[in-house]
């Protein structure tokens, strides 16, 4: 009997630890998988902060040239400027009047896939302010009045041709591209009772918008901070980062390629190289592709902006390029005597 009783409590105890391995095992499945989830939706914030940074600065750029579009109404009939300066006026109404591309984030995506253990306070924590947020972005962007976009195209205006080494907002300044016929129509279309009030009706919006996307972009910024709070081990995840332009061999119209950079700093996503730049236009992206890009405005350091303006070198020489992808930052060097 006591045999007998010395079996089943060995096998009990092996059945409750074969359980206890099994639990162990499983939580250790769960916590990696939670640990990637989370490090994806990490990277999809980073993204998103800059695509809503980008934007912004967009609309601040497109409300000052509305309040110029304003000024000189007050002084003179917008159809009475000299025909020379009429094609600018066509192109910079298209500009500031043509809605943004639909958003798509991939953090929501991230977090509908999101599982958690519920025993855990930092999982569910987490969870739940990643789905507040998602959740925020699944409510509509903020509707703007696009009356003045569709008036433009009502009077026969045709949609400025834009050129290929610059960003939407440069246009091509061809002289031909317009016709006379063409201003004429824009001279009926700027005498018109309404198009001034739908101007005016977009800047509104505007101003509602820019406040959307700085909310947006804050939260997001709290909540990459929260995360990397709870689980320092998470971070940037860029492959194949590389800068091409016509300070090299070209951009892609002419069979330009990514010259390749290397990550210098794992942790804070630093990515240096050493080249020789001619006089002229340069951009950092991913994998040899634009969906992930970044321009800027200064030299020889600056801010890096998602989709931005190419980035101008004046001076050719020999640079060390530095990229900084965590704080958002490029330098060049020179390094030339």
């Amino acid at each position: 009997m006591r045999y007998a009783l010395g079996e089943i409590l060995l096998i009990v105890i092996g059945i409750i630890i074969a359980l206890q391995l099994q639990n162990w095992n499983e939580k250790r499945k769960q916590e990696a998988l939670f640990t990637s989830n989370l490090e994806q939706i990490y990277n999809s914030l980073k993204n998103e902060t800059e695509i809503f940074a980008a934007r912004m600065g967009v609309l601040e750029d497109q409300i000052s040239t509305l309040d110029r579009i304003f000024k000189i109404q007050d002084s003179v009939k917008l159809s009475s400027i000299a025909t020379s300066d009429k094609q600018r006026l066509i192109e910079g109404l298209f500009w500031i009047t043509s809605p943004f591309p639909n958003n798509t984030f991939e953090s929501k995506y991230f977090a509908s896939n999101m599982s958690y253990d519920p025993e855990s306070i930092t999982q569910r924590e987490l969870t739940k302010e990643i789905s507040y947020y998602a959740e925020k972005l699944n409510l509509s962007e903020p509707l703007l009045d696009n009356t003045a976009f569709s008036m433009l195209k009502e009077y026969g205006l045709a949609f400025p041709e834009i050129s290929q080494d610059r960003d939407f907002s440069d246009f091509q300044n061809d002289s031909t591209y317009y016709s006379n016929e063409d201003y004429k129509k824009l001279d009926r279309l700027l005498a018109s009772d309404a198009f001034l009030p739908a101007l005016k009706t977009m800047k509104s919006g505007y101003f509602y918008q820019r406040m959307s996307y700085n909310t947006w972009k804050s939260d997001a910024e709290s909540l990459m901070k929260m995360i990397k709070n709870y689980y320092p081990e998470v971070k940037l995840l860029y492959q194949d980062v590389g800068i091409i332009g016509t300070s090299l061999d070209g951009f892609d119209d002419v069979g330009g390629e990514s010259y390749p950079m290397i990550e210098t700093d794992f942790e804070l996503s630093i990515w240096e190289t050493e080249l020789y730049l001619k006089e002229g236009l340069v951009k950092f992206r991913c994998r040899n592709s634009w969906s992930q890009n970044w321009g800027g405005q200064d030299f020889p350091k600056g801010t890096t902006i998602s989709d931005g303006d190419n980035i101008q070198i004046p001076k050719a020489g020999n640079y060390l390029i530095i990229l900084n992808l965590l704080e958002n930052t490029y330098e060049f060097v020179a390094l030339d005597k």
